[in-house]
């Protein structure tokens, strides 16, 4: 196995750091121990299994945690999503919360903020969540200085503009999500920001339809990705240096040597191939208190250039879900299936991600066929309250509309998205087109190929692939914002393709697309 770590750069004592977990975490201890590594011999990275989530955060509880390696004496609790029922908190030492906030305080200086930059900070305040306090902290490091304007997330859209107006930021801090809601609110009247020069997002993607809603209302504003992480996992990536710096927002640099990163494929092989995507492995060297060794992020990523830790981040990978700024892992969504449906017999469920007006859509599909539309109708509505319930910042930004309510759909396992290779059903298929086209492929278009049982697509110069059956051949349709290609009871998000124009027929269509679908590798 390699572990990628910069040309040059101070190496942490990884084996100090395994040592330390293996004596003092039950939760690693008992892992590693099941996984037949002996206590007598040097701990090695490669030998070390992959945590699983859900035996992870079972372990980690607000109280008597397993995973800690001694009682929390100092430092800060964040919170890092789950439900209200299965909270997810992060423990962080006074020593290990400050390294953080210098790790972004040097986020932002790569971004180009700088001595007098008015920065207003939009992250959300409060409620165990970390994003504002930190960029307070990241702020306050900066070796230049800076003017803070702590306006919040959780204000109004009126506040946060009078703010930004008042003081004339330069710098603004948020998600996209409510980037892109204040811009609508901006164009709206009429106006525009131009004295901003840098809207700086984090936690989560930023998708190609939000891109010109923002450059209009701020029209001197680069937009970059200022960190790439979470509570769990630390900073991983931060933006590249000057010199390597492109227009990809995906595109990050390793944190190091705080962060080592491992891109596993399909198989469970390391790779370092450039372009070759794989689950995101993180293992944190920083934390102490409660470790992060070989914890899955929960996104694909790809390696750029190994040596000077280029990585690009693809998507969200099977097991966890990202709309807008929410976190939804995919158990508790089976969790919510079973406490609606309790007894009913569900075959399986998938859960669909795509965009629809410009927000993130999350579709349920479940493998059961109510026996009435009235069934149907109720088990609808139960759904959509059950998740709002257990998880109450999805409720919340579905009020807002800043993401699409839950869509939920009965279907029979055959119309259920499943694996080529495999044959096993994906349990989450991310079917959003992110704004910067990879160049690791030699094909720049997205296409799609629907009919005779499969279903082929090209994202972003990625090869996907979606598996659909024959009675679901679909009927394309040309769409303002993308081509969505209806399948009966599910949907799937096809990006806008340069191999037709609107005014060709669905035949010229389908015979360019049946062209091009030998050089599409089967993936899901």
């Amino acid at each position: 196995m390699t572990v990628i770590k910069l040309e040059g750069a101070e190496t942490l004592d990884l084996g100090e750091v395994l040592n330390l977990v293996r004596l003092n975490s039950p939760f690693y201890a008992k892992l590693w121990e099941s996984s037949g590594i002996s206590s007598e011999v040097d701990l090695q990275l490669k030998d070390l299994p992959i945590v699983n989530h859900e035996a992870f955060w079972e372990a980690n509880t607000c109280l008597n945690s397993q995973v800690i390696t001694s009682k929390q004496k100092d430092g800060i609790i964040f919170k890092t999503g789950g439900t209200t029922n299965h909270p997810k908190v992060s423990f962080y030492t006074q020593t290990e919360l400050h390294s953080l906030s210098t790790q972004l305080a040097e986020s932002l200086v790569r971004c180009g903020v700088r001595e007098g930059d008015v920065v207003a900070n939009l992250f959300y305040a409060g409620d165990l969540y970390g994003s504002f306090l930190l960029h307070i902290l990241s702020v306050y490091h900066l070796p230049g200085g800076a003017i803070q304007v702590p306006v919040a997330g959780h204000v109004g859209l009126e506040s946060m503009e009078r703010h930004i107006i008042e003081f004339e930021a330069t710098v603004v801090l948020s998600t996209v999500t409510t980037m892109s809601q204040l811009s609508e609110r901006i164009l709206g009247a009429g106006k525009t920001h131009p004295y901003v020069r840098l809207l700086l997002f984090s936690g989560e993607a930023f998708y190609d339809d939000q891109a010109g809603l923002l450059k209009a209302a701020f029209p001197n504003a680069a937009i970059r990705s200022v960190v790439y992480g979470s509570m769990d996992c630390g900073i991983i990536g931060l933006p590249p240096k000057p010199e390597h710096y492109t227009n990809d927002p995906r595109l990050h640099q390793l944190n190091s040597p705080n962060i080592l990163v491992e891109i596993i494929d399909e198989d469970g092989r390391v790779t370092t191939t450039p372009g070759e995507a794989g689950s995101l492995v993180v293992t944190n060297l920083e934390r102490r208190l409660m470790p992060v060794i070989r914890y899955p992020s929960g996104d694909r990523a790809a390696w750029v250039d190994p040596a000077l830790g280029l990585f690009r981040v693809l998507d969200r990978d099977r097991t966890a879900i990202r709309l807008g700024p929410v976190s939804i892992d995919f158990v508790d969504l089976r969790r919510i299936v079973s406490a609606v449906l309790r007894d009913r017999p569900v075959g399986k469920i998938q859960a669909v991600v795509t965009r629809e007006a410009r927000k993130d859509l999350l579709t349920l599909n479940i493998a059961y066929r109510p026996a009435t539309d009235g069934e149907r109708r109720a088990l609808q509505q139960g759904l959509a309250e059950e998740l709002g319930v257990v998880r109450p910042m999805f409720r919340e930004h579905v009020e807002k509309d800043l993401v699409n309510g839950l869509k939920s759909n009965f279907v029979t396992m055959r119309e259920l998205a499943v694996n080529p290779r495999s044959g096993k059903i994906v349990e989450v298929l991310d079917l959003r087109s992110t704004t910067v086209p990879s160049p690791i492929s030699p094909l720049s278009l997205d296409v799609c190929l629907v009919g005779s049982g499969h279903g082929f697509a090209l994202f972003n110069g990625t090869r996907r692939a979606i598996v659909l059956p024959v009675d679901s051949f679909a009927r394309l349709v040309d769409a303002k914002d993308s081509v969505i290609s209806t399948c009966l009871c599910r949907e799937a998000y096809l990006g806008r393709t340069r191999a037709w124009t609107g005014t060709d027929s669905l035949a010229s269509r389908t015979t360019c697309l049946t062209r091009l679908a030998p050089t599409l590798e089967p993936y899901v």
